[in-house]
């Protein structure tokens, strides 16, 4: 889909992506808000509810990071790295062996702006989910002690490892 797009095109779709990631992030925070004055209103001892929206807000702040990974892609269709392209290839019908490094690392055209920005909104997907792991282990250990880890644990776990990596 977006290959067929030119460098214009994409800064608009990659900047209405970003956006509704945005307000997606604000939604979840607004629903997570009432959800927590109804937990104090009805007075249920539960302490919020919000674990459900922080899972998802994670997930969205994952998505939000990837939108700046990838936004250099119209500067190779513009031709800004493709005569580096265009020149490996050459070498590489040479004798000489063509460049590992460059080859093989996926984010070498994108800014330090940008790969600050993403970092940024991974660590606070993290954020969001290092509560709900403590909070899960401390349940967890109130329910059974040394027993296998529970299906929340898991689960929170293994969100947090696929933001890291």
């Amino acid at each position: 889909f977006l290959e067929h797009m030119d460098g214009a095109t994409r800064r608009e779709y990659r900047n209405r992506q970003r956006s509704l990631l945005h307000n997606t992030l604000n939604l979840l925070e607004e629903l997570a808000d009432m959800d927590d004055d109804d937990d104090d209103n009805n007075n249920n001892g539960r302490g919020g509810r919000t674990g459900r929206h922080e899972t998802i807000g994670a997930a969205v702040c994952e998505h939000l990071a990837d939108t700046y990974l990838w936004n250099n892609d119209e500067q190779e269709a513009d031709g800004d790295f493709a005569g580096l392209t265009r020149r490996d290839s050459e070498k590489s019908t040479s004798n000489t062996p063509a460049p590992c490094a460059s080859s093989s690392q996926p984010y070498r055209n994108v800014t330090v702006d940008c790969l600050d920005k993403a970092h940024d909104h991974l660590m606070n997907g993290i954020k969001k989910l290092t509560p709900l792991l403590e909070k899960a282990k401390q349940n967890q250990g109130q329910d059974k002690k040394n027993g296998p880890p529970s299906i929340e644990v898991e689960a929170i776990s293994t969100q947090i490892y696929g933001i890291y990596h």
